[in-house]
């Protein structure tokens, strides 16, 4: 890596960089612990390097995962969810800018909206493709559906995988010419992800150069790459944006270009040599967080419909009733006003008052006896029954009217208007004679004879 970042410098740069490598008998190749290759291991150039380069080179050991994983100085803003609840756990930006810094153009360097994998973009619809971004990828890519949704650990979910040619630096794709670093494009399969680490010719690929150019494995032996055991993917449950299930398989290699003015380092240039692929992988969720989730996305959503729906038709079986329950006491009311009680009957030879109700019905309405009408004041203009306003008839009105009687020679009974009477008509003269009228009290009758 030393040798790369030293052989694109000047002469006068390189010259006490050889005579160090060579003083030192340092080697590109050396053979030491998986331990100490992942998490570090001393080298004298290295230590050297810390020293009098403190600024290029702030670590005195060299390790893969070491410096994939070193966080130091990073920040990031994430979206709450707060005006758009399908944005929470989404980075909003990184080291306060929401482009990466190592690339130009927003198709390479837009970070916001991207998911770090712990949470992705909740309430997805059909065909939504989400971002993918994590430091040790220096990049952010774009994941699409695969398939159609399934079911993993009683809950539905949807598969994504990475967009075709998404390792391809504008070989292909024109928009994707965002990646090539400093005008110099990778074949297609490699990302250069040097700016990201020390300027170290580190560039990242599929496991077993999956997808990548032909020419980049023409050199090497051994490749076996299998899409189903080297391809990355995420299941994840599309209403929550919770992963269900991920691989995230990535190679790491060493992507030399011309090193032939370094010592030792001479046979490996323009050579890309792989280095280690990981496979970051787990099948499902612990059993606590499954039962969570199954209970937050399977069993409450159910209860929320039936209590709606519950509550809605209990609603209008209240209404119903109520109405019902109104307009039957409605109609009683009507129907208790409108009927007749027969409270005692009367006829003309009732006790003698001095004055009668001014209201009265007429006999010929009631078929068998004349009996007082009794019905609520507010209803008594929609009654059936036709009620007038009668003069009241005093003591003096009777005698005048017994009077009239005997003018007109018809027959009578009594002498005075105290005594109960009874006028006789003819039967040729009763027709033009007016029904008579129910007076309450009425102390006379008429017989038609």
């Amino acid at each position: 890596s030393i040798a790369q970042v030293a052989a694109e410098k000047s002469y006068f740069f390189r010259l006490p960089i050889n005579i160090l490598i060579r003083q030192t008998d340092s080697q590109p190749l050396v053979r030491m612990t998986a331990k100490e290759f992942m998490f570090g291991y001393e080298s004298p150039l290295t230590t050297l390097g810390y020293h009098v380069l403190p600024n290029w080179i702030s670590f005195e050991k060299v390790g893969l995962i070491d410096r994939m994983y070193d966080f130091e100085g990073d920040y990031e803003t994430i979206f709450s969810g707060q005006g758009d609840p399908s944005m929470s756990g989404l980075y909003d930006t990184y080291k306060g800018s929401q482009n990466l810094p190592q690339w130009e153009g927003e198709h390479c360097s837009r970070v916001t909206g991207a998911s770090d994998g712990t949470k992705f973009k909740s309430f997805m619809a059909p065909n939504e493709t989400i971002l993918f971004f994590r430091k040790s990828m220096c990049t952010v890519k774009r994941m699409v559906q695969q398939g159609g949704p399934t079911e993993v650990s009683g809950l539905t979910a949807q598969k994504f995988v990475f967009e075709e040619n998404a390792l391809d630096n504008g070989a292909v794709e024109e928009k994707n010419k965002c990646f090539c670093r400093q005008g110099k494009c990778l074949p297609a399969g490699l990302i250069d992800v040097t700016d990201c680490y020390y300027g170290f010719p580190i560039a990242l690929s599929y496991p077993h150069f999956l997808d990548a150019d032909p020419d980049i494995t023409k050199n090497i032996v051994g490749l076996k790459p299998n899409r189903s055991e080297h391809e990355s993917f995420f299941i994840i449950q599309p209403t929550s944006g919770l992963p269900l299930r991920c691989a995230m398989r990535f190679q790491i290699n060493m992507a030399l270009k011309d090193v032939s003015s370094m010592s030792h380092v001479e046979q490996f240039s323009h050579l890309t040599i792989p280095m280690l692929w990981f496979d970051i992988t787990f099948n499902e969720l612990p059993p606590a967080l499954k039962n969570r989730f199954h209970l937050y996305l399977n069993v409450l959503p159910v209860l929320d419909h039936l209590l709606f729906y519950g509550s809605a038709i209990g609603g209008v079986l209240l209404l119903i009733f109520a109405v019902t329950k109104a307009s039957v006491g409605m109609s009683t009311t009507i129907t208790s006003a409108r009927k007749i009680s027969l409270q005692r009957s009367y006829d003309f030879r009732g006790t003698k008052m001095s004055v009668y109700a001014p209201c009265e019905q007429k006999c010929d309405l009631i078929p068998n006896d004349c009996h007082e009408l009794t019905m609520p004041s507010d209803i008594a203009p929609s009654s059936v029954y036709d009620l007038e306003m009668e003069i009241p008839l005093s003591d003096t009105d009777d005698q005048e009217l017994l009077q009239d009687e005997r003018d007109s020679g018809h027959r009578t009974n009594c002498s005075n208007a105290s005594e109960d009477c009874t006028i006789t008509i003819p039967q040729e003269e009763s027709k033009n004679f007016p029904k008579p009228l129910c007076h309450q009290n009425s102390n006379f009758a008429l017989n038609n004879r």
